[in-house]
């Protein structure tokens, strides 16, 4: 049986530290529905140290952008993004499973697979999950995520049967502004974060990056030090591709 922390109906935007990072066979598990809000859109990001965002999973729902973008930052900026058909539909309710295999995550929604996104950077350097954008969250789950070699077994609990995806449902919009909330009282841990409201994004760059291969041996993976952290460099506004 597999190791589960679960977190229901946490305030939003939401921001939740994983101090080990994730292995392989490690799984983000969100329900929750989606409104008409002001964004337009919602983002999940797999923040790493710094700003370094390790994976970026942003469903728009702007008119004649109805798509998925998957992405990371690096400390050389955004990388090259990757589009996919938007499974999601404003109104309805949804769950969103993030698995992470060996050389690439897998993205699953409503049971449904939609995309892989090879890793371009380690994904035991995951520091924290982040959520945010037009969207509630109805029960959050973390399966499997690493551990310190010398800690005690974590408690083990059943995952909930899942509910009924696809049905309307519109709450309301968050009582919170789009950014950041303070990770819940019981944590002890509040990594530092970096992101910030998008209409204030700075243009993506002109030239895209090449993106890494991920090596075949997870051990060959390597956190340079790049010195003190850039200032928040948040995702590109729409229009700036």
């Amino acid at each position: 049986m597999s190791a589960v922390h679960t977190v229901e109906n946490p305030p939003m935007p939401f921001r939740w530290p994983i101090e080990y990072g994730m292995q392989t066979g490690a799984e983000v598990i969100m329900t929750g529905a989606t409104y008409s809000g002001q964004q337009k859109q919602f983002v999940v990001n797999l923040n790493g140290r710094g700003d370094d965002v390790v994976l970026h999973v942003n469903p728009r729902f702007k008119f004649l952008e109805d798509t998925i973008v998957l992405n990371n930052r690096s400390y050389a900026g955004w990388q090259k993004e990757e589009r996919h058909r938007n499974k999601f539909a404003v109104g309805d309710t949804f769950r969103l499973r993030i698995v992470c295999h060996h050389s690439h995550f897998v993205i699953i929604v409503n049971d449904k697979e939609i995309a892989q996104f090879e890793h371009r950077m380690s994904p035991e350097s995951v520091r924290s999950l982040e959520v945010n954008g037009d969207v509630v969250l109805h029960r959050v789950n973390l399966v499997n995520m690493a551990q310190p070699a010398s800690a005690p077994a974590p408690t083990v609990q059943p995952m909930a049967p899942a509910p009924q995806f696809g049905q309307p449902m519109y709450p309301p919009p968050p009582s919170q502004p789009f950014g950041y909330a303070a990770p819940p009282p019981d944590v002890g841990f509040s990594p530092s974060i970096g992101g910030g409201h998008y209409p204030s994004m700075p243009p993506y760059p002109s030239a895209s990056v090449p993106q890494q291969n991920a090596p075949a041996d997870a051990s060959q993976w390597h956190q340079p030090d790049y010195g003190a952290p850039k200032p928040n460099a948040p995702y590109p506004p729409y229009g700036h591709h």
